[in-house]
């Protein structure tokens, strides 16, 4: 069986969970998009004069979700190399499966604290769940291939 195959439980549960991701970070892009239209907030001159209003940079709801966004961007490129360097060190399926189920809830439960609930608490447990997990994931391949 190779690691990287469908037939490998961890590499297809990676695969899931991180779409899963990618799709919720296209639902930020575009609620960012849909909100900025509706509030006309713009930051673009070309987009701001089709729409004859002045660049706005400071709305408050479009920046609290335009920072959720790039908190995703600034997160998600860790967890996509962390994930593919803990397969090939050939994890135990249900370990692997729950460290990438607890990494998108968290970044689902951090996004929602963000966006809608607006509380720093729940918002900074979920991120440290979440760069808890990457550590277990590069600690756990490190001391693997670090035996071979």
């Amino acid at each position: 069986m190779y690691l990287l195959s469908w037939e490998n439980a961890a590499f297809s549960g990676f695969a899931f969970y991180s779409i899963i991701l990618m799709v919720k970070m296209f639902i930020l892009a575009i609620y960012t998009g849909i909100l900025r239209f509706k509030k006309q907030v713009y930051i673009n001159s070309e987009d701001a004069a089709a729409a004859g209003v002045d660049i706005k940079k400071d709305d408050p709801d479009v920046e609290r979700i335009r920072r959720a966004h790039q908190n995703d961007l600034e997160n998600f490129p860790i967890f996509f190399m962390s994930g593919i360097i803990f397969i090939l060190a050939d994890p135990n399926a249900v370990f692997a499966l729950m460290m990438f189920r607890f990494y998108a809830i968290a970044r689902i439960v951090h996004t929602v604290a963000y966006c809608c609930l607006h509380v720093r608490s729940v918002r900074s447990i979920s991120f440290f769940i979440g760069v808890l997990i990457n550590l277990i994931m590069i600690i756990t391949a490190l001391i693997t291939f670090h035996q071979m």
